[in-house]
């Protein structure tokens, strides 16, 4: 029994013997059998012949020094001193040559063995070369692209379908505020000042496949906000599943600014050659109408000069006469009919100096003259319904520079328009103010006013709001008062009265 119990196990034995022999030869890695204190190779598989070159006859009795197959001898004695601390190793890389001297890379895990009692390697080398020489070009196509990623002035984020920033480059955290770290894995639509907006923008990028032009405004962590144009397309994996959005933006700031700008400067041009055009269309109105008053005042000026002194004479004839009192009546009605025509004389007078005031070059002569007197002589000639109060506030002795034929048009002008503002009376008050080296004289009335619609189209040539006139008075004035040296501005209120402020040089102290 005992007898059959060992050739048994003999047998199994050489069955296990025979199946591990066959393991070993038949096995796709490289498997050997080393005398550990010289290195002797005491058994080879078929995959080490592949993998070095060598036969199982040229390997067999021959140390590893003998065949050369250690690149650097260090790593064997590294690999040497963890077998005997440990007992074993496992995945230690290692570089062999191949007989034809061929370097590879090897992956080399072992246990110690005895075998007639002395320590061996029972080694596994795996050729991991070509692994190696894969992962070492996706490295450097890995650092390639990172570079590509890194010398872009542009952010460049990727972007998981659930909105996470998954990678970032330099030019995003400058954008941002934020280390790389610190922007990996935060919501990509939380550095932007419509949140909403730019979440919508990288769900169009998963659902199209693509986004343009997105417009997005980008807040830095100071809170300084850049305007950006985001582009961007899906990436996929090696199956072709969409595993993220790859986006760039790129920063249009300044170039927002200048087309703003841009715009500003062509909505002004439209404004000035609006403006001009309109101003051309007037020069060109208005030297007609210069034309027109040159042939008028020619024509005009010497009839009515006429009609003027014969008027002015029959009515020294008319009042000289002796009349029976039944013709008082008569000659009362006479003298009426000749007023009318001196006023009416006067009229037409106006408009003819209007108009060559208005076109005709202006050569005034300056002289010193004394304000107070003057203004009386003017408002004297004035005929003012006893309903309106004058009111005169004008500092003795002051004295202004002025023209005295221009100024005495422009305040007869300015005065009556004043009186004329008041036809249901009220009060006129004219005064004086000096500032350093100007004269500041105010015509103000209580009258009806003037319309805020109105105010900007007053010194427009031919706009007026009367029935008789040609729209030149205030334009007239206004020239005329420039022409010396002066301007005038009018501040009115409907319904409240009108203030005008003429402004002309103070003249030299006449001691009077």
């Amino acid at each position: 029994m005992k007898e059959r119990d060992t050739n048994e196990v003999i047998k199994e034995l050489r069955e296990f013997e025979d199946l591990f022999f066959k393991s070993f030869r038949l096995s796709p890695l490289s498997i050997t059998i080393i005398r550990i204190r010289d290195g002797l190779l005491i058994e080879v598989n078929k995959a080490f012949e592949r993998i070095t070159g060598y036969s199982r006859e040229e390997a067999i009795g021959h140390t590893t020094f003998e065949l050369g197959l250690w690149v650097d001898l260090k790593e064997r004695e590294h690999v040497v001193q963890i077998l005997l601390s440990e007992g074993s190793l496992r995945d230690e890389e290692t570089h062999f040559f191949t007989k034809d001297r061929k370097r590879i890379v090897c992956q080399y895990s072992a246990e110690i063995i005895e075998m007639g009692n002395e320590p061996c390697a029972l080694a596994m080398i795996i050729d991991i070369t070509e692994r190696k020489r894969a992962e070492e070009a996706l490295l450097r196509a890995n650092a390639y692209n990172r570079s590509l990623i890194e010398v872009s002035l542009d952010p460049l984020v990727t972007i998981g379908p659930d909105g996470k920033i998954t990678d970032v480059n330099a030019a995003t955290e400058a954008v941002t505020g934020y280390m790389r770290d610190q922007l990996i894995g935060t919501d990509f639509s939380d550095y932007f000042t419509d949140p909403e907006k730019a979440r919508a923008g990288y769900e169009q990028g998963f659902r199209d496949g693509k986004v343009f032009d997105y417009a997005l405004d980008l807040r830095h962590r100071d809170g300084q906000v850049k305007s950006v144009l985001y582009n961007a397309a899906v990436y996929r994996d090696e199956v072709g599943q969409v595993i993220g959005v790859f986006a760039a933006a790129r920063d249009v700031t300044e170039r927002k600014l200048a087309e703003e700008q841009l715009k500003r400067y062509s909505e002004r041009l439209e404004d000035l050659v609006e403006e001009r055009t309109r101003q051309l269309r007037d020069a060109e109105r208005l030297a007609a109408i210069g034309e027109t008053a040159v042939m008028i005042g020619h024509d005009l000026r010497d009839p009515l000069q006429v009609i003027v002194n014969t008027t002015y004479l029959a009515r020294l004839k008319v009042d000289s006469l002796i009349q029976p009192e039944e013709t008082y009546s008569t000659k009362q009605e006479l003298f009426k009919d000749l007023i009318t025509i001196e006023e009416q004389s006067d009229y037409m007078n106006k408009i003819v100096s209007d108009l060559q005031d208005y076109s005709r070059p202006l050569s005034p002569e300056m002289m010193d003259v004394a304000l107070l007197p003057f203004v009386k002589k003017i408002l004297s000639s004035q005929k003012k319904p006893v309903d309106i109060e004058v009111q005169m506030e004008i500092e003795g002795g002051l004295t202004w520079k002025i023209d005295i034929t221009m100024m005495t048009r422009v305040l007869t002008n300015l005065i009556s328009n004043a009186i004329q503002a008041m036809p249901q009376g009220g009060k006129l008050t004219i005064a004086s103010t000096r500032t350093e080296g100007e004269v500041v004289l105010t015509i103000k009335d209580t009258g009806v006013g003037i319309s805020p619609e109105i105010m900007p189209k007053l010194f427009e040539p031919l706009f007026t709001t009367k029935a008789k006139g040609m729209g030149f008075g205030l334009v007239v004035a206004k020239r005329l008062l420039e022409a010396q040296g002066g301007n005038l501005n009018i501040n009115s209120e409907a319904d409240k009265g009108t203030v005008v402020l003429i402004r002309m040089p103070y003249g030299e102290n006449l001691n009077i």
